[in-house]
Formats: C-alpha cells, structure tokens, sequence
C-alpha cells in the first residue's frame, strides 16, 4: 500500500455540503484525507467517501494498522504450495 505523507497537499479549502470549508490532509495513490472547521475527517477512496468523528477514524486507523500487521505476519510465514491445503485462500 503506498501512502504520500511526506509529500505536500492542497491546503485550498472545499466546500463540502454542510460541513463547511474542508482543507485536504494527506492524499495518496488510494485516495485522500480531509477535514473541516467542524473537526469531521472524510476519507475518501476512489467513488466511495467516509464522514467519520476524529474518534472513530482513529478507531479506523487502528484497525487497518492491525490488519497491515496480521497481513505482513502471514506473509512471512505462509506455507509452501507443497503443505497447503486445497481450501487455502491466497493473500492478495
């Protein structure tokens, strides 16, 4: 998964329906990170765009660390071709 946060982003605020101006975080390959004056942070990721309280996106951000980390553990000790089992689904 590749992220940009070392790169610079748009500062332009947006209007963003109701919430107000929104000034865009982070952007990456996968999508972008904004937030408004009234602290809501929408992710936004290809057609599909989240409204999340700071609270539950960094509830979020936990959860999909915790994912990266199970995914990479199972990576690194994935069985040969030769041990798995017929109904073994490969990590993409």
């Amino acid at each position: 998964m590749s992220h940009q946060q070392g790169k610079s982003v748009s500062l332009q605020p947006r209007h963003d329906g109701d919430h107000g101006a929104a000034v865009t975080i982070a952007r990456g390959e996968v999508g972008s990170v904004s937030v408004c004056g009234c602290g809501i942070v929408t992710l936004t990721l290809q057609y599909i765009s989240l409204r999340l309280e700071p609270g539950a996106f960094h509830e979020l951000q936990g959860l999909l660390n915790h994912a990266q980390r199970r995914l990479e553990g199972e990576r690194a000790h994935a069985a040969t071709p030769e041990t798995c089992g017929a109904d073994t689904a490969p990590l993409h």
